[in-house]
């Protein structure tokens, strides 16, 4: 969090930028070349061989094991995926990570397979409409029927 206050506080970020920056590149000698001056811009990275050469730096400056960019990526798709998002926070993250579909963002990066056993248990414990007191398991037939059936009349007329 301390990162993005930064990005948003610091440097003025906008929440359509990245969260993990590109440097920036600034003009050599006589404007021939170009180096990196560590500084970061608003703006995605070209290709991920520049952002592991800066992760491989860190982690050794750190000294702890090093892990490639997208493991981050992962992980931090995975976390944002055990929260409940709306689908414009789910976009939001999408984009920030520089996907177009969320799709690619919550089906590749995210849980991947779910075992059984866990498919279950979540599908047990999910509340429906505005029945936040039941989950859909501790409904007999014939309410979950009326839900639904209430639920699709409310789809049909709104």
């Amino acid at each position: 969090m301390e990162w993005f206050d930064y990005l948003n506080n610091k440097k003025n970020f906008k929440p359509t930028d990245p969260l993990f920056p590109a440097t920036k590149l600034e003009k050599g000698q006589e404007n021939i070349s170009y180096y990196s001056s560590g500084k970061i811009e608003a703006k995605f990275w070209q290709n991920a061989s520049s952002a592991r050469k800066v992760f491989e730096k860190g982690f050794k400056d750190a000294g702890v094991t090093y892990y490639h960019p997208h493991s981050l990526r992962h992980l931090i798709v995975k976390e944002f995926a055990k929260t409940r998002l709306t689908e414009e926070e789910k976009k939001a993250i999408s984009q920030n990570l520089g996907h177009e579909n969320v799709g690619t963002t919550f089906g590749s990066y995210g849980y991947g397979k779910i075992e059984e056993s866990r498919q279950i248990e979540i599908v047990r414990n999910i509340k429906l409409g505005d029945k936040q007191d039941k989950a859909v398991y501790n409904f007999t037939k014939e309410e979950l029927r009326a839900v639904l059936a209430e639920e699709l009349e409310k789809s049909r007329s709104g």
